[in-house]
């Protein structure tokens, strides 16, 4: 009844092989990956003492690619639990929590 079958796919960010049994289209080390880079931005942000962090300083501060971390915001990965997300058109993506 209802039962959702394994498939065999490629990790939409490194290309492994994997057994998808989720809605996830990357594999275990890329989530990790993911959630472990997060987590180092969150840190980041807190220990910053800053009300809102720019881009390009989290990049700096953190040693991530640009790419990355756009990615976990594009992911929706980079709300704090207030939501707090602040998007300059100009000054790039700014993060608060």
């Amino acid at each position: 009844m209802g039962q959702q079958s394994a498939q065999l796919v490629n990790c939409k960010k490194c290309g492994t092989l994997f057994v998808k049994s989720s809605n996830r289209d990357i594999c275990d080390n890329c989530y990790k990956q993911e959630v472990e880079w997060t987590d180092t931005i969150k840190n980041f942000i807190h220990t910053s003492g800053k009300a809102k962090v720019p881009l390009e300083e989290i990049i700096q501060g953190t040693g991530l690619e640009k790419d990355d971390v756009e990615h976990l915001f594009e992911k929706g990965k980079l709300f704090g639990s207030s939501g707090n997300v602040i998007v300059g058109e100009q000054d790039g993506i700014f993060i608060t929590f």
